[in-house]
């Protein structure tokens, strides 16, 4: 089991606790960030809730490989200027 992060120490107990949906929301509804990500997979009928950590992910992704780009376009215009 890990010893970081979000969950740890309460929170690893009650997921590994959880054996339906119902119970893993209220195992995550203490913590906001793990909220929202469920909060989506409860919307979104047709989507698991690995498919709303998924695509949390992949929007983390995209704003790091976003912000890189702002910076370098700037160098671009100075250097090529």
């Amino acid at each position: 089991m890990p010893s970081i992060g979000f969950l740890y120490p309460e929170g690893v107990e009650s997921l590994c606790a959880s054996e339906d949906p119902e119970a893993l929301g209220k195992a995550l509804d203490k913590y906001w960030v793990y909220r929202r990500i469920f909060q989506t997979a409860i919307v979104n009928e047709g989507m698991s809730i690995d498919d709303a950590f998924y695509l949390n992910e992949i929007r983390l992704l995209e704003g790091g490989f976003d912000s890189q780009f702002q910076l370098s376009e700037f160098f671009v215009c100075m250097c090529d200027g």
